[in-house]
């Protein structure tokens, strides 16, 4: 079965977040949905946190605390965000990652997280892809995950000059793409 080809026919939306880091306790700083049969940006909003954004992380995504002092709170965010993924399968790049941040940040406002945040569910865009390159991860006893600029790359795709990647937006497109570009080498065949 082709890459991808279980979003045929589906309405899906592609997600993606930029966090102020990796722990436990980590939220939300933005957040971007990417709508799958338009290629358009749907939501896309910087979200202010209830920690700052460490150093760390600032130098990943360049969003600054003082970039996110007037943004909306996840609080805020969140209804917006069910309001778009309703009806959708929602696709991510690294599901676990995301997810995990997304509920986190449910709990803490003691919002309903269980239901895939009004989706149809959710769907791992960076498995799909190592199912598809099946390079052997002898750690992990399973396929390699391959950063999302590396899998884009192995594609054949190149970045537009000046484009930044480690932003919400910008991952939404550069996964768009790479589903894009999978759709398209398996309809040569």
């Amino acid at each position: 079965m082709p890459p991808f080809s279980k979003l045929i026919g589906t309405p899906y939306v592609v997600l993606d977040t930029e966090t102020t880091g990796l722990g436990r306790k980590t939220e939300i700083c933005e957040l971007s949905i990417l709508c799958g049969q338009t290629n358009k940006t749907i939501f896309n909003s910087l979200v202010n946190p209830t920690i700052m954004i460490p150093d760390d992380a600032i130098a990943i995504h360049g969003i600054t605390n003082q970039m996110v002092a007037d943004a909306p709170t996840w609080e805020e965010v969140y209804p917006k965000v069910r309001e778009v993924l309703a009806g959708k399968l929602l696709v991510i790049y690294n599901v676990q990652y995301d997810v995990r941040i997304m509920n986190y940040c449910c709990d803490r406002i003691q919002q309903p997280n269980h239901d895939y945040f009004g989706s149809l569910g959710y769907y791992c865009a960076m498995k799909e892809y190592a199912d598809y390159r099946k390079v052997e991860d002898f750690f992990r006893k399973s396929n390699k995950w391959f950063k999302l600029i590396d899998a884009f790359e192995a594609e054949g795709l190149r970045l537009p000059e000046g484009f930044e990647t480690h932003r919400a937006e910008a991952d939404t497109i550069l996964v768009q793409a790479l589903i894009v570009q999978l759709h398209k080498k398996f309809e040569l065949r």
